[in-house]
């Protein structure tokens, strides 16, 4: 249903999931997916801090959040989860794509040499060449 865009009937089979076990990572990520894509990012914010608050490293809520909150603007708080995850995993791509993001609007002083950085890491980045046309 997520894959056909059918965000009604997969929002039910998500939520019928979580019902089962109400401690389930998973169910929630995938609603996390569904309200990204339709632009809910308070619903976004929402689930993700649930998951956070389970599983303070969560690579996926903390992921989304940040991506939900630059698509608000709301930069500081976005560069703040990106790189407590980068402490982490430093070399992440997906985060360091995120960051860059996030500096396209704020640091563009700083963002050049940060697709650098990603490149030495994944030579091909389709996010980085596209963004340096």
């Amino acid at each position: 249903s997520y894959l056909a865009k059918n965000y009604s009937d997969s929002i039910k089979y998500y939520e019928t999931s979580l019902l089962s076990n109400t401690y389930s990572i998973d169910p929630k990520i995938g609603l996390i997916k569904i309200y990204l894509d339709t632009h809910s990012f308070d619903k976004v914010q929402m689930i993700a801090y649930e998951v956070i608050k389970v599983d303070y490293n969560n690579f996926y809520a903390n992921l989304y959040m940040a991506q939900a909150l630059i698509a608000q603007e709301k930069y500081e708080i976005a560069t703040e989860i990106v790189h407590k995850i980068l402490r982490l995993y430093p070399t992440n791509v997906a985060f360091l794509e995120t960051l860059a993001a996030i500096y396209k609007k704020t640091d563009t002083k700083n963002i050049n040499e940060l697709y650098e950085n990603i490149l030495i890491l994944d030579p091909n980045n389709i996010f980085v060449h596209n963004q340096m046309r």
